[in-house]
């Protein structure tokens, strides 16, 4: 497909002896979608999806397998989510100003291809966090930052009616042609208002993750009436653990 748009490509077995599917210069605002798909090549030569100079494929859940390579992509910013690469070349080439992510993606080797160039490759995987207050109860809107090793924001998103932020995307290591960084310590922090104690994790994102956080309520000042009886003194429960004891004023002489 060249120059076209519109286009989705789903639920089908291809066999390929050259190049798999191949779009090069869909630039339009229209859909473009590859999901759902096997794609296989026993030959030793191709690449099972090309993508060049093309805006916002929506690429999930496929599986490329066979002796030939996985991806080529080239000049664009593109992710690939889901499914499987099991190839015996690259399964990944990474071409002048192209930034590639995949989400979730099993893939058999790290064989990688690199230009000179603005080229980089990140692999991230789903990351899930249920906020509960301590009676196990979800707390609505709470505030979700998280935050990669160099202190940059991957996301920041507030809970839905259930307390919870399902699937985000979240970095576990970043490369290009001469450098490999793994994110081994993402910080999560978490706030829900004055109501609540800020509280923080941390976690590496080798798999995808289902994380649940317990926040503990904020104890306000106590607000006290009482009146005192004609007894020595009164005794006024504060909470479970405290018991304030007011012995009766004398006056002085």
């Amino acid at each position: 497909f060249q120059d076209s748009g519109n286009v989705s490509i789903e639920k089908n077995s291809i066999y390929y002896s050259n190049d798999g599917i191949y779009f090069d210069g869909v630039n339009t605002e229209t859909t473009t979608s590859i999901t759902d798909n096997i794609i296989y090549n026993s030959l030793y030569n191709g690449y099972a999806i090309t993508i060049k100079d093309t805006l916002k494929p929506f690429i999930k859940n496929n599986e490329v397998r066979g002796y030939s390579n996985g991806i080529y992509c080239d000049n664009g910013n593109y992710t690939v989510y889901d499914g499987t690469i099991n190839v015996s070349g690259n399964i990944l080439s990474v071409i002048s100003d192209c930034n590639m992510d995949f989400v979730n993606v099993s893939f058999n080797s790290t064989i990688i291809s690199f230009s000179i160039g603005l080229t980089s490759f990140q692999n991230k995987y789903y990351l899930s966090t249920t906020i509960n207050n301590q009676n196990n109860n979800p707390i609505p809107n709470a505030i979700v930052t998280v935050y990669d090793d160099n202190k940059s924001i991957e996301w920041n998103l507030t809970t839905d009616s259930n307390g919870q932020i399902i699937n985000q995307p979240t970095i576990d290591y970043w490369r290009n042609s001469s450098t490999i960084y793994n994110h081994t310590n993402i910080n999560i922090t978490i706030s829900a208002g004055s109501n609540y104690n800020t509280t923080s994790g941390i976690t590496k994102m080798d798999t995808n993750k289902e994380l649940t956080f317990i926040l503990s309520e904020t104890v306000p000042p106590p607000s006290i009436t009482t009146t005192l009886s004609s007894s020595k003194s009164s005794k006024i429960l504060i909470n479970k653990n405290s018991v304030l004891t007011i012995s009766k004023w004398k006056k002085w002489q």
